[in-house]
């Protein structure tokens, strides 16, 4: 059943063009010979005799001729009508004829069955067809046997006829054009390539000692660069041959010459041999995997030495595929890609990992003298909170004077009010700065940060009025819009505050970029929403009205390094707030309508316990 399947996958997909030739020369004797062996214990079991008649010219003679053929469907012709003739054929002869003429190479299998009916003759190559005289049950078949003959015999530009006589016998003759005019030679089969004897793909090169390698050199800056080590200049040619469209190859003759040029020439992959002089493939890759240099370069061996041993020898001094002969051109076109695409993602991998390290290394720079400036500012905010405490206590005593004193300056307690409104508010802030600072100077000694339940309305709250006073608010409204709960989450208030600090301030600065001394407005809104599968989260939306962004820059703003504010920019802070808020389980989002505005929305879990009113 199995062989019945595979005959008709063949043949479908031989009728649709997807069945390639792969070309090479044979000598036809000893092939028809070695095929013919397997059908010895049938003809035995049938009582048949099997007859090989060989009437070609003597190997060797001017007159032998050169036969180039796809090895496999070869095989397939010869099996069919040696199988077909053995099975209807009991107690008789089966006689395999090897002839030629000037221009063809003569195929003849003749039976003593019972012979095909005349009116069959010309039905017989068809798909599904039999002879219509066939009544052995035990030799029912597909009828595409027949079919595959005629399909294989005209691909290779040949031609198969049948004689028959009832009650005597068949004869099926297959012509095969002698020479090369008819092979592609862009289609050789390299499956037979040997370290000794015959190498049967030459198709006219009469030495390959004498072979211009030089031809196969190209720089193509697309392709990547193959360097193939190998004493064999035969084995050499087959090997570019196969890979000359697709890579820049490159050629040693030993292995001494194999590890100069790996270290001029850095390529991005090596095929060598294990048996050459001067250095051997084992000591190439070993000196290869000691120079830290070419150590990540991938190394593959094609050697005839395909036992377990070698494989693993080989493996130990880091060869990273095998590949034994005879190999198969597919195979190694497989390998060779797979091989190259593998480490280019191992590289791609490294240099992410590389830059990481960078980055994080220079975030250590910076929090080393953020620390230090943090530290500064904190020994300064405290003796201002003093000076500020110590002028609470005298305008509270002016403001309380008595009337002697409110007649002579009767504006003297509004001001006064006044200024004690503005010393709490200012208090408040400093308050704020030391939280978010002291939290800043902790990060950057690396002190464990714990997750804890607060405010998120509070710290909203806290964080507008820290960046109201900043100068560069002066001309910006900010609109805080809530529902009046506290909107209590759980996570590291430190880090998340700087966070939202962050996205009030770039919505500042995409004001102050839009517009001349800044004027424009920010609202800030938080609510409740239910979000699956998170379940009841808390949004915070930072909305301002600096433009917007184009749909370019929209894409970009979450990537490292990238900023719109030219040297005053370091490209860090969205991402790292993206990072802070995904690792809170929560999720980021931006939409923008260019020429207009831009909105940044945070949402983030709930913590799990009631809502608290917020007092009026």
């Amino acid at each position: 059943m199995l062989d019945n399947v595979n005959d008709l996958l063949t043949k479908t997909r031989s009728e649709k063009g997807m069945l390639d030739m792969r070309w090479s020369e044979i000598n036809m004797v000893e092939f028809v010979s070695r095929s013919l062996k397997v059908f010895e214990p049938f003809a035995a079991k049938q009582k048949n005799k099997l007859i090989f008649t060989d009437l070609l010219p003597a190997n060797g003679s001017p007159e032998t001729p050169r036969l180039y053929v796809d090895r496999e469907k070869l095989k397939k012709i010869l099996n069919n009508l040696v199988g077909n003739a053995m099975k209807f054929t009991k107690d008789g002869e089966i006689e395999i004829i090897l002839d030629r003429t000037d221009t063809h190479c003569i195929l003849k299998v003749r039976d003593t069955g019972p012979g095909i009916p005349k009116e069959d003759l010309g039905i017989i190559f068809d798909s599904f067809t039999q002879a219509s005289n066939n009544t052995m049950k035990d030799v029912q078949g597909t009828g595409l046997g027949l079919a595959m003959v005629k399909d294989f015999t005209q691909k290779h530009g040949g031609a198969v006829t049948v004689e028959s006589t009832l009650g005597k016998g068949s004869i099926f003759k297959v012509s095969l054009p002698l020479g090369d005019a008819h092979v592609d030679k862009t289609k050789l089969d390299t499956i037979d390539i040997v370290e000794e004897g015959d190498i049967r793909i030459d198709l006219g090169i009469k030495s390959f000692d004498e072979f211009d390698f030089t031809i196969f050199y190209q720089h193509d800056p697309k392709k990547h660069h193959i360097l193939l080590v190998e004493d064999n200049s035969r084995v050499l040619y087959v090997l570019a041959y196969i890979l000359k469209d697709i890579y820049n190859l490159h050629f040693a003759r030993d292995g001494q010459e194999g590890l100069e040029k790996a270290q001029r020439l850095k390529p991005d992959l090596i095929v060598s041999d294990i048996m050459m002089p001067r250095l051997n493939g084992y000591e190439l890759v070993r000196d290869l995997k000691a120079d830290p240099y070419l150590r990540f370069i991938p190394v593959i061996m094609i050697t005839s030495k395909a036992d377990l041993d070698s494989k693993l020898k080989g493996f130990e001094e880091g060869v990273d595929e095998y590949l034994a002969k005879p190999f198969n051109n597919r195979e190694v076109l497989i390998r060779i890609h797979g091989l190259i695409q593998r480490r280019k993602m191992e590289k791609e991998r490294i240099q992410g990992l590389e830059a990481l390290l960078a980055q994080a290394q220079t975030m250590a720079d910076v929090g080393v003298r953020t620390g230090g400036m943090v530290h500064n500012i904190k020994n300064m905010l405290f003796p201002m909170a003093a000076q500020l405490d110590a002028i609470r206590l005298d305008l509270q005593d002016i403001i309380r004077s008595d009337s002697e004193t409110e007649a002579h300056n009767p504006l003297l307690k509004e001001y006064g009010s006044g200024i004690l409104e503005m010393v709490d508010n200012g208090e408040a802030t400093i308050t704020d700065i030391k939280d978010f600072l002291e939290t800043a100077l902790s990060t950057f000694r690396g002190k464990p940060k714990e997750s804890e339940a607060f405010s998120l309305a509070k710290l909203v709250q806290h964080n507008i009025r820290l960046e109201k006073a900043r100068p560069e608010f002066r001309n910006i409204q900010i609109h805080f819009e809530t529902e009046g709960h506290d909107f209590i989450i759980e996570g590291l208030k430190g880090y998340l505050s700087s966070n939202i600090v962050e996205l009030i301030k770039n919505a500042g600065d995409a004001i102050a970029q839009k517009v001349e001394e800044a004027h424009g407005n920010i609202w800030v809104k938080l609510e409740e929403i239910k979000l699956e599968p998170l379940g009841d989260c808390v949004r915070l939306s930072i909305r301002d009205d600096g433009g917007g962004m184009s749909d370019d820059i929209k894409a970009r703003i979450f990537e490292h390094r990238f900023t719109t504010k030219g040297q005053k920019g370091t490209g860090l802070g969205l991402p790292e707030v993206a990072e802070m808020i995904r690792s809170h389980h929560g999720t980021m989002t931006v939409e923008s309508l260019p020429g207009k505005e831009s909105t940044f929305t945070i949402t983030l879990p709930k913590h799990q316990q009631e809502t608290i009113r917020v007092n009026a």
